[in-house]
């Protein structure tokens, strides 16, 4: 089977493919990327979850591969996977967000995230997290939204966790403060205490901003967002 499709590479730089011949490639290309896949994704451990946890999530870019696994961050805003973008306000920021996969012991996620931040004359650095809709089915307003993270940074910065839930016209942003230490770390963001109105929730976005990151090596390890529900009081 390889000799054949060699050959028919060869012949394809000459005179391309026929249209049989690229709906044959294609089977089997999709089985293999979602063999791929699926055994890139066996390397994340299932995290601890709180009792009765009815979601969670962990993005793309912490459980495989993600083609290309690295911008340059020259631009205001950059796209790394479906689920992630990297926001920041310096002009001339020069800044390497790349994958790389985990190896130290206690890190549950097949991959993570190291970002290089060279000449930043802005105020923040904002990874972006798009969250699934599949986070809003069912949402009341007695649910705990709880972030499981891995943050380590080479130089001290102040470093936020900002939760964004858009209801109807309205967004509102919880922040909590996240202290990177080279440890997994909890905040919860506790939906009952704000003005979310959970029957017209519409989308849900993650911020992870660094503060002033300049000449900063910044890692992220794991990311893991989960969803239950608070007891009653």
């Amino acid at each position: 089977m390889l000799r054949r499709w060699s050959d028919i590479a060869d012949r394809a730089g000459r005179t391309g493919l026929t249209r049989d011949e690229q709906a044959r490639a294609h089977a089997p290309r999709q089985r293999l990327d979602r063999a791929l896949r699926a055994g890139e994704e066996t390397h994340s451990g299932r995290p601890e979850l709180p009792p009765h946890t009815d979601w969670w999530w962990r993005p793309d870019v912490f459980t495989r591969a993600v083609p290309p696994g690295g911008v340059t961050a020259t631009h205001s805003e950059s796209r790394l996977s479906d689920d992630l973008r990297i926001f920041h306000d310096c002009p001339d920021g020069e800044i390497l967000v790349r994958q790389s996969r985990n190896l130290r012991s206690g890190e549950p996620a097949g991959q993570g995230l190291t970002i290089d931040v060279f000449r930043f004359g802005g105020s923040y650095l904002s990874l972006v997290l798009d969250i699934p809709q599949t986070a809003l089915a069912a949402l009341r307003k007695r649910h705990v939204l709880r972030l499981e993270t891995h943050v380590a940074v080479e130089r001290p910065t102040e470093v936020l966790a900002r939760l964004n839930i858009e209801h109807g016209p309205n967004t509102e942003r919880l922040v909590r403060d996240l202290p990177p230490r080279d440890a997994l770390q909890n905040v919860d963001f506790d939906l009952a205490a704000t003005r979310v109105d959970a029957a017209r929730v519409g989308r849900m976005w993650l911020d992870l901003i660094f503060e002033r990151p300049h000449m900063n090596g910044l890692r992220v390890a794991d990311l893991v967002l989960s969803r239950h529900p608070r007891a009653e009081l």
